[in-house]
């Protein structure tokens, strides 16, 4: 019925997850995933390249053998089929970076990885970069950033070991300044 339908459609902007639930379930590759839960644990729009890296280690696959093979293709295509819907391809002194599309997406993304400890341990012992370190550590029970990080759930060798690994890394974050008329 009509009625229902508009229903339903005023409750999905109510609560923007449900919209994003149903295509990240349904819609898209574990490739992609990837990439999103990724970009959720970074603080803002990500380099390409350093977002190839992650990808390539939370895959278990090595990024120097892999740039000329299907696999650079596949995250590319990745890329390309995420960019303007869950996130937008930016450019900013002739660097690519990646960035969600809407808040909403990140908001979704963390309070489902909140949900997910097997996830969340996986990408935490696969981390490159300390702020996805941090991200996990400060990570409350609904995926918001909590300021008592003693609350964490992960075993202290492996945020330990994650923290050493990271710790001397750049960011692999990108400062985005955008020109708007008016």
């Amino acid at each position: 019925a009509p009625g229902q339908c508009l229903q339903r459609f005023i409750e999905r902007l109510a609560n923007p997850s449900r919209v994003w639930e149903h295509a990240f379930e349904h819609q898209i590759r574990s490739s992609e995933r990837d990439i999103l839960y990724i970009l959720a644990t970074l603080p803002g729009a990500t380099s390409v390249p350093e977002l190839f890296q992650s990808w390539c280690r939370l895959r278990a696959r090595s990024e120097a053998s892999l740039r000329a093979s299907e696999e650079w293709r596949d995250y590319v295509s990745s890329l390309k089929l995420l960019d303007g819907t869950f996130v937008r391809i930016v450019t900013s002194n002739r660097e690519s970076a990646v960035e969600f599309h809407d808040p909403s997406v990140r908001d979704y993304l963390a309070h489902r990885l909140a949900g997910a400890p097997e996830v969340c341990g996986e990408m935490l012992e696969r981390a490159i970069f300390f702020e996805q370190v941090e991200f996990f550590v400060q990570m409350g029970p609904e995926g918001r950033k909590e300021h008592v990080a003693t609350q964490t759930k992960w075993k202290q060798e492996v945020v330990r070991e994650a923290i050493h690994r990271t710790l001397r890394i750049p960011t692999p974050v990108v400062h985005v300044f955008s020109h708007r008329d008016g």
